[in-house]
């Protein structure tokens, strides 16, 4: 709810733990049927797994067998999934490092988008 603020500022500081309440916070299970991805993300010390199968998204601290690795931080990660920049251009600026399956990445971000500011 706190991103349809007109305060809400997408440009602060991000925790890991933040940015994974808020893949389940705006998971939409009908838009993600018959999508399935598990991915490992890795922010400096701290490492979860997001998992993806029949409509349902699983999230947990540690690591797992994962079709893809994303190094990185949240604030990356979140500019990917929820500002829609390209993975191609964070890889580039060394903000991401992403090994294995790209495209199990992008079926995570796709599934994702900021709802519009609150009056706008």
């Amino acid at each position: 709810w706190g991103v349809r603020s007109p305060m809400h500022d997408p440009r602060l500081p991000l925790s890991a733990v933040g940015l994974m309440l808020s893949f389940r916070a705006k998971f939409d299970a009908v838009k993600a049927k018959g999508v399935e991805t598990a991915i490992q993300f890795r922010f400096g010390e701290d490492a979860f797994f997001v998992g993806i199968r029949k409509g349902v998204l699983t999230s947990e601290r540690g690591e797992r067998d994962a079709d893809v690795t994303v190094t990185g931080s949240p604030e990356a990660v979140a500019g990917l999934v929820y500002g829609k920049a390209p993975l191609k251009e964070l890889e580039k600026q060394g903000a991401l490092v992403v090994t294995g399956d790209k495209a199990a990445l992008m079926r995570l971000a796709d599934l994702y988008e900021m709802p519009p500011k609150a009056g706008a």
